[in-house]
């Protein structure tokens, strides 16, 4: 009778592992470091070893296990075809098959960012609800959109992906993905920065070199004025972004997870004036909330995909 499935969490530094009962419930977890030597190719046979490993020690039959599901860092089809992962240094592949053969159990494979928005619908803030968005700001801005329970693909993989939304014209910097002015130049952490150090150099304050998110939010809380604005835009640029996203699916939640959203609540006023100014009236009530899974939120996603 099956009992379990491994949720995966595949990141470019580390692989995180979960064991999880099918109600949801994670019964160990654990992590290793990426071997991303050789174009990756040492990293699904890893996986394997680590599976095997852990139910040898555990007194676990094949029959107990229903299967192995797979969050990985780039855009993944429905079907499994990974067109690249650029963190991994995979091409195009089928990871979904490849792994499937390798370990002769079910495997299902999704992008990171949707497997942590099915993680937080399934097992937190997002419980309860149909219709989910999530956004991770960190270092970028990723997305999964949870529509009826279910992850949305898209036709090429790519679905979900607000951080390359475009919300300002004139950038003459260039995004990771090769356009201007999107998203995730301003509403990640790094854009948080990148406002807070424009702003610095432009009132002649010495030392820009020690800016961080957390500095900046600091400051704002003692008053510093440069904090402030910068702040004040940041939130504005992702209140934007999600207004429009909002306008488009009319979810029934936002979740906001990733490193910023450590800062709490203060992250959510400060996107809410241009939420509001920007969102469709009759929309304006939808429910923002904090994720409550932190870097788990990957794993029981990946997990879910089996259940």
């Amino acid at each position: 009778m099956k009992k379990y499935v491994y949720g995966i969490d595949v990141g470019g530094t580390a692989i995180k592992f979960g064991l999880f009962d099918f109600k949801g419930n994670l019964i160990r977890s654990w992590q290793i470091p990426t071997n991303i030597k050789d174009c990756g190719r040492h990293i699904i046979g890893d996986i394997r070893e680590q599976i095997y490993t852990d139910m040898q020690e555990n007194l676990m039959s094949a029959e107990e296990v229903e299967g192995v599901g797979l969050g990985i860092p780039g855009p993944v089809k429905g079907d499994g075809n990974v067109l690249r992962a650029v963190n991994l240094g995979w091409g195009k592949c089928n990871i979904k098959e490849e792994m499937q053969n390798l370990i002769q159990m079910r495997t299902e494979a999704c992008n990171d960012a949707n497997a942590a928005a099915l993680g937080e619908n399934w097992r937190g803030a997002g419980m309860g609800y149909e219709d989910v968005i999530m956004v991770t700001l960190g270092t970028g801005v990723g997305g999964g959109i949870i529509k009826g329970g279910k992850i949305v693909y898209g036709n090429a993989g790519y679905g979900g992906e607000i951080g390359h939304i475009h919300v300002q014209d004139g950038e003459n910097q260039r995004c990771g993905c090769g356009n201007y002015g999107c998203l995730e130049q301003y509403a990640s952490a790094t854009g948080m920065v990148r406002i807070a150090s424009k702003i610095k150099s432009e009132k002649s304050i010495a030392d820009v070199s020690d800016i961080t998110c957390e500095k900046i939010f600091d400051d704002a809380a003692a008053g510093e004025r440069y904090a402030l604005s910068a702040l004040e835009i940041w939130g504005g640029y992702l209140g934007k972004g999600l207004s429009i996203m909002v306008n488009m699916l009319d979810p029934e939640c936002i979740v906001l997870g990733g490193g910023v959203s450590k800062a709490g609540n203060k992250v959510i006023e400060l996107l809410h004036p241009a939420f509001e100014e920007y969102v469709l009236k009759d929309l304006a009530d939808i429910e923002i909330k904090l994720a409550e899974l932190g870097n788990n939120a990957g794993i029981y996603g990946a997990a879910k995909l089996l259940i």
